[in-house]
């Protein structure tokens, strides 16, 4: 076996029919051997259930053999069962082995079971217990004089202790057991030693030692190179490329990973390969220049090649579609378009109609989210996405790809079909059964109706949109949509309907609405100054004009203040407000013009005190409902970029195992649309439909874009929006069977299992 490298899996074939034809006969040592080496080859694969299946076999074998023969095959069990966090059952099969080896002068064996031992308490949190273990298997190790084992035992006990945050401690048993694997170089201990520095970079990384982080995994690195062992170079090249993402340093992070593809295909493992060079393709995308960017093809392509040859459609598809994004960003339309087509075609051969209708709508998307040629967009979603939603009565996709068919035509001119789709959004808002898509249907229908001078049904839709929001402020945030919905309301019965009186009880609204918003100023001041103005030329009336005129000047002044000394935004509110310490008094004095203005708006929100975080629509489990984009910007017509970021952690064994690692794809992000903003998107903002977090802040809910509100609600569904990810990736876990150590090994600390 070479050391470097996995068995090959086509073993396992001859391995069984070996298996089949020794239990035909009577030779028990041969089936139990074939046991054990049919486990071994399960766990390098990751098999790990098929593994305890021939391991537990083999324990059965073993126990008509001597007790010499079975106790390999109950440490590997043992051991196995603790893989698959069964440690309970581990725990019942090593004790009575611990307790048998008492009566016996084999120290070696002992400190194999106090380490496995170890293991199940400190997966059980049994801290105390698990380090009496590992403090038992130093002694053994130090009486019988092994420096191996005791390097393994202190590394363990390192390792536990980084579980109970004691890194100072972890650092002082790590550092011992380096300097005692600096004395075996002619031991095979390449694997527990690069572990042990990765452990340690933990403990640095723990008090944020950055440097020091960095130059414990590239010592683990070199010791991997010499030792020629492609498995531990794998795991720490990852980390490596991690650590330099985090400082920025993507050009050296860039490296690691281009040594991570070259390690796979010393592995000949194909499917390892096709995930390295997604991430590597989507690290050299991130640095967003066309050389990047052509390189990034380039790696992409080549990933498309290996899903094509492994016959795995869904990934292929993908791939496609990634590669149509890179061409798009590149400006190679033709080529874009032919990949896109592809894409589909591939998704339409799996007969996943779910599928499918998210690989339409997101080919969709990269012309939708661009700048040029949006309106290929149309065609993805209306002969794609729409028919599939329909097909399948998913009403949330079909309500997402109709908001974005509703805004892609008004942002081509496009009103009256846009007002056909904004109507067919409207019906099947209410389909969903979530608040916040109903309400963002109707703001952009209303839209679309102001777009097209139809004033008193605009005035209709967005009251019927403000009626649907919730009676209590969740986030201060929010009455800025408060405030300049009902800005435009008042604006639009003013100027187009010629009603004064309703135009103040607007005003009133917006002017509650904006006080409670301390960062805009701005919204304030104009509220402020569209009062002064009606009463002043509309309805006059000389005291409440000069009111707020000085209400407008006082902003003003406070600007000015905060201008000159620098001071924090958020005391203009208040500055702007210190002549009027009775706000409530003051309001309750005038807000009843609305009443006497016979306006029926939604009534004033009110104020709660809660965290940003707690900010939240809540619809249906599958779905919530819009956040309100307030932050001046109508809508938010892009999924937000999702990076992919899987744990970056790996682990190692003391058999020098396979490890695995998963991955996960990551797509391209396209910018949204700039330069189509409408009127309203620069006075305006409207309910913001963000997918599937349940538990994401307001905040994060805001888009910046200012496009019109029509698209805005990407909503409660999940689409398979992701970016250029920041690539991370997860390693696998490895057993050790040495009968001479006593460590784990794993790239993060998190999976440290190894046994003597």
């Amino acid at each position: 076996k070479d050391e470097t490298s996995l068995l090959p899996a086509q073993i396992v074939v001859y391995m069984q029919q070996a298996l089949a034809i020794a239990e035909q006969g009577a030779d028990l040592k041969t089936q139990r051997d074939l046991c054990l080496g049919l486990a071994s080859v399960y766990q390098q694969y990751g098999a790990l259930d098929k593994a305890v299946c021939c391991a537990q076999q083999a324990v059965e074998t073993g126990s008509h053999l001597n007790e010499e023969d079975g106790f390999e095959a109950s440490v590997l069990l043992g051991w196995l069962l603790v893989l698959t966090d069964q440690a309970e059952r581990a725990q019942s099969v090593l004790q009575p082995l611990l307790t048998s080896l008492q009566s016996t002068d084999s120290p070696t064996q002992q400190g194999v079971i106090h380490n496995l031992l170890a293991l199940c308490l400190r997966h059980q949190r049994r801290i105390r217990e698990a380090g009496w273990h590992l403090h038992s298997a130093l002694d053994i190790s130090r009486g019988s004089g092994n420096q191996r084992n005791q390097a393994l035992a202190l590394a363990n006990l390192g390792c536990l202790a980084l579980d109970v945050g004691a890194s100072l401690v972890a650092e002082r048993f790590l550092v011992r057991s380096l300097c005692l694997f600096l004395d075996l170089q002619e031991s095979p201990t390449d694997e527990e030693h690069v572990q042990t520095y990765l452990w340690l970079g933990r403990s640095y990384k723990d008090r944020g030692k950055s440097q020091d982080i960095r130059a414990c995994y590239e010592m683990g690195l070199l010791i991997a190179l010499h030792a020629k062992n492609l498995h531990s170079q794998l795991v720490v090249a990852k980390l490596l490329s991690r650590l330099y993402a985090d400082m920025l340093l993507y050009a050296q992070s860039i490296v690691y990973y281009e040594h991570c593809v070259s390690v796979s295909r010393e592995l000949k493992d194909k499917k390892l390969e096709g995930e390295c060079l997604e991430k590597l393709s989507s690290f050299y995308l991130s640095l967003n220049t066309e050389k990047s960017s052509r390189k990034s093809l380039d790696y992409t392509k080549q990933s498309l090649r290996i899903s094509i040859d492994l016959g795995k459609r869904e990934e292929e598809s993908e791939t496609w579609l990634q590669v149509g994004r890179i061409y798009y960003l590149i400006q190679e339309d033709e080529l874009a378009d032919m990949y896109l087509q592809a894409a589909v075609k591939t998704a339409q051969r799996m007969n996943d109609p779910h599928f499918a209708l998210s690989i339409y709508e997101e080919a969709g998307d990269v012309y939708f989210k661009g700048q040029r040629n949006r309106m290929a967009a149309a065609r993805f979603y209306r002969d794609g996405s729409l028919a599939f939603a329909r097909s399948i009565k998913d009403t949330h996709s079909e309500f997402r790809v109709l908001s974005k068919m509703t805004e892609l035509l008004m942002s081509q001119g496009e009103q009256e079909e846009a007002l056909q789709y904004a109507k067919l959004a409207v019906e099947i808002a209410g389909q969903t059964g979530v608040c916040g898509n109903e309400r963002a249907a109707y703001h952009r229908l209303a839209t679309v109706y102001y777009s097209q001078q139809q004033h008193e049904m605009a005035e209709n839709y967005y009251v019927k949109s403000l009626s649907l929001g919730p009676p209590v402020l969740q986030h201060p945030m929010e009455a800025r949509y408060y405030a300049k919905v009902y800005s435009r309301l008042g604006n639009l019965t003013l100027h187009e309907l010629k009603d004064a009186h309703d135009a103040v009880g607007y005003f009133q609204l917006a002017l509650a609405a904006a006080l409670e918003d301390h960062s805009d100023p701005k919204t304030l001041y104009i509220v402020y100054m569209k009062l002064a103005e009606i009463h002043g030329n509309h309805m006059p009336n000389d005291q409440l004009c000069q009111v707020y005129r000085d209400k407008a000047q006082s902003l003003i002044r406070a600007l000015a203040d905060m201008d000159s000394s620098g001071a924090d935004p958020q005391v203009l509110n208040a500055a702007g407000r210190r002549n009027d310490q009775n706000r409530e008094t003051w309001l309750d004095a005038h807000v009843g013009n609305t009443e006497r203005c016979g306006v029926t708006p939604a009534p004033r929100p009110h104020m709660t005190h809660t965290t940003p975080e707690d900010y939240s629509l809540k619809g249906p489990a599958e779905s919530d409902c819009p956040h309100l984009d307030v932050s001046g910007s109508e809508t938010d017509t892009v999924v937000s970029q999702s990076l992919s970021e899987s744990n970056l952690s790996g682990s190692f064994d003391t058999a020098k195992e396979h490890i695995s690692d998963s991955s996960s794809t990551t797509d391209t992000y396209q910018n949204p649309t700039d330069g189509k903003d409408s009127e309203f998107d620069s006075d305006l903002s409207m309910p913001s439909q963000i997918c599937t977090d349940h538990t994401g802040d307001f905040t994060g809910a805001m888009g910046n874009r200012d496009t019109d509100p029509d698209v805005q609600d990407e909503e409660n569904t999940p689409t398979r929006e992701s970016a250029t990810a920041d690539p991370t990736e997860s390693g696998g876990q490895k057993q050790a069977e040495s009968r001479s150590s006593d460590t784990s090994v794993s790239e993060d600390g998190e999976e440290k299992e190894v046994y003597l």
